[in-house]
């Protein structure tokens, strides 16, 4: 099985070493960043710290399905920034 990988991410890391993802793994990892932006500016709004037990209302189940379905357009946003050049 040849599988075509010409959309390759090259992420260098603070120590040096070249972190190699395909698209679809460097696409799930920036609608992960993403969500937590989200959810950080959400608990901000609503004056939110990390010792209310309301903290714990954050499900990981919503963050699958905002991954989910952000992926298709976050595909075509990296797409577009790579084809400008600034990935």
């Amino acid at each position: 099985m040849n599988i075509k990988k010409t959309n390759l991410y090259k992420i260098p890391r603070k120590n040096g070493q070249l972190e190699i993802m395909e698209e679809d793994e460097f696409v799930r990892w920036m609608c992960l960043i993403e969500g937590i932006i989200y959810i950080n500016r959400y608990s901000d709004d609503i004056e939110l710290n990390s010792t209310d037990d309301e903290a714990l209302l954050m499900k990981p189940i919503a963050i699958q399905a905002y991954l989910d379905e952000r992926f298709l357009s976050m595909q075509h946003d990296v797409r577009v920034e790579k084809s400008m050049g600034h990935l």
